[in-house]
């Protein structure tokens, strides 16, 4: 899930340019125009601005998503095991 803010984990070294957007790039290149512009926004900022905002919903869609479903049956699975392994241990 973190890919999705951040990217996948790069193994080369050296200096190397990433091909895929992440959030947190979208984001660095919207900042950059809007943060260092000496002007009012143009349609480039707005451009990068909404490219930036409908990624954010797609990962945020993505996230709330796992956190409704495949969380849940995570948790569960968890505190059923959890329950039988320490089943008989009394808390301080």
């Amino acid at each position: 899930m973190l890919d999705q803010f951040f990217g996948e984990e790069d193994e080369r070294q050296g200096i190397t340019m990433r091909s895929d957007k992440t959030l947190m790039s979208l984001y660095r290149q919207a900042f950059r125009y809007t943060a260092n512009a000496g002007h009012k926004p143009t349609s480039t900022e707005y451009a990068l601005i909404s490219k930036f905002e409908s990624h954010l919903v797609q990962v945020l869609e993505n996230v709330n998503g796992f956190y409704e479903k495949d969380w849940l049956n995570f948790r569960t699975t968890i505190e059923q095991l959890s329950s039988q392994s320490f089943h008989g241990l009394r808390e301080n």
